[in-house]
């Protein structure tokens, strides 16, 4: 069986799907004071150049720390629903559900919070979920420390991996749709890739490349005023 991974910010749909969560908690009075000082300090020291990326993708699993699992599951598909789901492009459901009905795996991989990952997975009827977790204790209750390795750059490469694995899947004869450079790893192993809505920098290198470039901007929801937002990441 052939496998399909999709991207999920700017690829999927339009924003970060993190950021969205964060939001969604914040206005819900959902995040402690302690979540609330996470996502301060952290966007404070990014956007000042003192943090990279990867400290976006850690708070997006440290700023629920002391709630259970099964309740942040349940915030996180809450949160697809009213925030996210409007979102996403036309053109990703048409190409996830191609490649549903030839019979392939289809796999989401993103940075932000296996929950939401999850949530979205569970909506769009995807098979596989790949995000970043955080370490959860015995009585099921979240920790606030990330889980290694993150979803990102060459540790999200080694997480897809893994799960395709438990899927007796070859990652060498997927297909990949993203917008990310970050992503690069993955470009280089999968057999069919597509850089969809790619920043400046993958699109040059997609190029380079010679890979499909594809722009994606119509959303399932048409009252929905796409943004084309890449906040918080800046690249």
């Amino acid at each position: 069986m052939t496998l399909a991974i999709f991207d999920v910010d700017r690829t999927l749909l339009d924003g970060m799907s993190g950021a969205l969560f964060a939001q969604y908690l914040w206005r819900e009075r959902f995040l402690t004071w302690y979540g609330r000082w996470t996502i301060i300090k952290t966007m404070a020291g990014y956007r000042l150049g003192l943090l990279d990326d990867s400290a976006i993708v850690i708070a997006g699993v440290t700023c629920y720390q002391g709630y259970s699992s099964d309740d942040v599951a349940q915030m996180a598909k809450l949160a697809v629903t009213k925030l996210m789901v409007p979102r996403i492009y036309i053109e990703a459901r048409k190409a996830i559900d191609f490649h549903l009905s030839a019979g392939r795996m289809v796999m989401l991989a993103s940075g932000s919070s296996i929950f939401v990952v999850n949530a979205l997975a569970d909506f769009l009827g995807v098979q596989i979920a790949v995000g970043t977790s955080g370490k959860i204790d015995a009585n099921g209750i979240c920790l606030g420390e990330p889980k290694l390795p993150l979803c990102y750059q060459e540790g999200k490469l080694q997480l897809v991996q893994n799960a395709a694995n438990k899927h007796d899947l070859k990652i060498s004869d997927a297909y990949l749709y993203s917008d990310n450079f970050e992503d690069l790893a993955l470009f280089k192993k999968v057999k069919h890739a597509t850089a969809v809505n790619p920043s400046i920098k993958l699109e040059s290198t997609a190029k380079t490349m010679n890979l499909k470039i594809e722009h994606w901007n119509q959303p399932c929801d048409p009252s929905y005023r796409v943004t084309g937002t890449s906040w918080p990441i800046k690249s």
